[in-house]
């Protein structure tokens, strides 16, 4: 067990507010190595999910849509197989697989706002829409490629499967599961 200090002034510190962090730092119960910003975070009770995932078996399916306006959107729709490796005490299930979700659909977003902004079609969504539907593409083509904007993408849909928490030898992760190397014992 690491042992942390904490270091105040008995005439200036408010005593009430000492006793909260040190019952806060006391509650903290984690394998691993953080940062400051991080350690603050769960000092001050709003823990940011900080956590160490594999993100591997990635399948994703993109599809264009044309609305009755001759419009070009995008459906995203990706199903990936995690591991999680490193645990935060008391985390559920959901709450990995939430975070997780919420993650690779902000990189996504932030992906195609940088690329758009560039002219770049780094998901290769003019080629999505040739393959689907030629007419439309030539509708809305110029010089072989679509018009990219803000709203191109119309939806996200991320499938999270937490495989295994790379902590064999162990308990599971969750109840009524039991981890791939729960059974090689």
């Amino acid at each position: 067990m690491t042992k942390v200090a904490l270091l105040y002034m008995d005439d200036i510190s408010d005593p009430e507010m000492v006793q909260t962090i040190t019952k806060s730092i006391e509650a903290i119960d984690i394998d691993g190595i953080y940062g400051g910003n991080q350690f603050m975070g769960l000092i001050e009770g709003q823990p940011s999910l900080l956590f160490l995932v594999v993100i591997y078996d990635k399948k994703n399916k993109i599809k264009p849509f044309v609305d009755k306006n001759g419009k070009v959107r995008f459906d995203i729709k990706m199903k990936v197989k995690a591991s999680v490796e490193m645990l935060i005490k008391g985390a559920t299930r959901d709450q990995y697989e939430k975070e997780i979700k919420r993650a690779i659909k902000k990189e996504i977003k932030t992906t195609y706002q940088y690329t758009q902004k560039r002219d770049i079609d780094l998901f290769r969504l003019s080629e999505k829409l040739y393959r689907k539907d030629i007419k439309a593409w030539k509708k809305v083509e110029t010089n072989g490629r679509i018009p990219l904007k803000e709203d191109t993408l119309r939806s996200i849909q991320i499938d999270v499967q937490i495989q295994d928490t790379g902590k064999h030898r162990l308990t599971p992760i969750f109840e009524g599961q039991r981890d791939k190397g729960w059974e090689n014992q």
